[in-house]
C-alpha cells in the first residue's frame, strides 16, 4: 500500500546502539560538569598582564630600536651552527690522554714529597749561582747572533765552487802526463816568474805576451836566429844622405848649397837642379814585406800651403842573380803642402809603399838593392825653392839578422 513503511525495523536495528549511548552518557555526564577552577586560579594573572601589554605595546613600536639586534642577529645563526656541530664532539673533551699520562703523577708526587726534604740540606748551588750570571749574556748573544750571522748558508762558496768541478775535471784528466817527459808535448803556461835557472827548449817557444829575461839564446848551440811574428814585428828604415846621391858633373843635379845664413849646407831643388841618385841595400833583418820610401823637406822660403810634387824612379834587384833593369825603371809620385819656412816635412813616395814583387821574385831578399833617382817635378810644385835633407826606407823587421850572410830562411 502506497505510502506505508517497508524498510528494516527501526526498533530492533538500533535499539541495541540507543542502549549503548545511554550507558556512556549516564556513566561520564559526572566529570563533564568542569568548572574550570586550575584556569581560574591562573587566569587572575593573564587579565593583568594582558591589560598591561594593551596599554604599553603601543609605545614598544614607537620607541625600541632593533636596528643593532637586527644586524648582530646575521651571525647568531652560524654560530649557533658551529656550537651546534663541535659541542657533541670536539668540546666534548673528556681528558682521557691525560688519565692515562696521570697514573705516573701521584707517584712522582709522592716520591718529590718524600725526598724534597733533604734536597734543600744536601744541595750545593754555590757553583750554579756563580756561573749563572753569564747565562743570560751568553743567551743574548747566541739570540742576537743564531738568526743571521750564525746562519750561514755558504752562498759565496756555493758561486764560487762553479769552476771546481771543471778544475778538478781538468787536472784529473791532465795530470798523468804533468810528471816526467815532456818531450814532444805542447805546454801552455800564462807565466814563468822568479826563474833564477835556465830554461832549455829544443823546439820552438811561441809567446803571445811579453817575454823579457837577461838573455835569449835560440836553437841549436845558440846560433840560430830569433824571429818575431805577427803583430810582434816592428819597423826601421835606411838612411841615405842626399848629399851622397848628388852629381856634380851634372848641371841638373841638386846643389849643395848654404842653408840660411849660417854654416850649415843643404840639398836645394828648384828649377834647372831638381834630382839626386841615391842607393839603398835592405838590411838582413827585413821581413819581406812591403817598403816605404820617403823624403825629409822643408820650405826654403815663408811659404805655407804650396804644392810640392815629389818623384821616384827605381830599379830593384834581390839575390841571388837579381835582374836591374835600367832601361824599363817604375816612376811614383806623391804631391804634399808646404808647411812654413825650414818646418820638416815627411813624405812617402808613393803613400802606399811599395811591393817588392812589383819589380821580380828576387827583390825580397835581404841585401837587395834599390838603385833610385828622387827628383821635384818643377812643373807641378808651387815653391821655388825646396830643400831635401834625407832620403830613407821604412822597412818591417822580424829578426835580428839573417841565418847566413847571403840568405834568411823564414820560420
Amino acid at each position: 500500500m502506497a505510502g506505508i513503511y517497508k524498510g528494516p525495523d527501526f526498533t530492533s536495528t538500533y535499539k541495541n546502539q540507543l542502549n549503548d549511548v545511554t550507558t556512556t552518557v549516564n556513566n561520564t555526564s559526572g566529570s563533564w560538569d568542569y568548572q574550570g577552577t586550575d584556569l581560574k586560579a591562573l587566569s587572575a594573572g593573564w587579565q593583568s598582564t594582558y591589560l598591561q601589554v594593551s596599554n604599553l605595546s603601543a609605545d614598544w613600536a614607537t620607541h625600541f630600536d632593533a636596528t643593532d639586534i637586527i644586524a648582530a642577529s646575521g651571525s647568531w645563526n652560524s654560530v649557533y651552527s658551529t656550537v651546534n656541530t663541535n659541542s657533541a664532539t670536539t668540546w666534548n673533551y673528556q681528558g682521557t690522554d691525560l688519565k692515562d699520562l696521570s697514573a705516573n703523577w701521584e707517584s712522582t708526587y709522592a716520591q718529590v714529597s718524600t725526598l724534597s726534604a733533604t734536597w734543600n740540606s744536601h744541595a750545593n748551588l754555590t757553583d750554579l749561582i756563580a756561573a749563572s750570571g753569564g747565562w743570560d749574556s751568553a743567551y743574548s748573544t747566541v739570540n742576537t747572533n743564531s738568526a743571521t750571522t750564525w746562519n750561514y748558508q755558504g752562498t759565496d762558496l756555493k758561486s764560487l765552487s762553479a769552476g771546481w768541478a771543471s778544475t778538478q775535471t781538468t787536472v784529473n784528466a791532465n795530470s798523468a802526463t804533468w810528471e816526467g817527459d815532456f818531450c814532444n808535448r805542447t805546454i801552455n803556461v800564462n807565466s814563468i816568474s822568479a826563474c833564477t835557472g835556465t830554461l832549455s827548449l829544443d823546439g820552438a817557444l811561441s809567446v803571445s805576451g811579453n817575454l823579457s829575461a837577461g838573455s835569449i839564446r835560440v836553437g841549436p848551440n845558440n846560433t840560430d836566429t830569433f824571429y818575431l811574428t805577427d803583430s810582434a814585428t816592428v819597423w826601421n828604415d835606411v838612411v841615405v844622405p842626399l848629399n851622397v846621391g848628388a852629381n856634380a858633373g851634372r848641371t841638373d843635379s841638386a846643389r849643395l848649397l848654404q842653408w840660411g845664413t849660417g854654416t850649415l849646407f843643404v840639398m836645394k831643388f828648384q828649377n834647372g837642379y831638381f834630382q839626386t841618385w841615391p842607393i839603398v841595400q835592405i838590411p838582413h833583418d827585413w821581413k819581406g814585406t812591403r817598403v816605404y820610401p820617403h823624403v825629409h823637406w822643408c820650405a826654403d822660403t815663408a811659404s805655407t800651403g804650396e804644392q810640392v810634387v815629389w818623384g821616384l824612379e827605381i830599379t830593384w834587384a834581390g839575390l841571388p842573380n837579381g835582374l836591374w833593369k835600367p832601361n824599363s825603371t817604375l816612376t811614383y809620385y806623391a804631391t804634399a803642402q808646404t808647411a812654413g819656412q825650414y818646418v820638416q816635412v815627411i813624405t812617402d813616395i808613393p803613400a802606399e809603399g811599395i811591393l817588392p814583387e812589383t819589380f821580380n821574385e828576387g827583390a825580397s831578399s835581404i841585401s837587395s838593392i834599390m838603385a833610385c833617382r828622387l827628383f821635384l817635378d818643377v812643373d807641378q810644385t808651387t815653391p821655388a825653392i825646396v830643400d831635401g835633407v834625407s832620403f830613407d826606407v821604412h822597412y818591417e823587421v822580424d829578426s835580428l839578422g839573417s841565418e847566413n850572410v847571403v840568405q834568411k830562411f823564414y820560420a
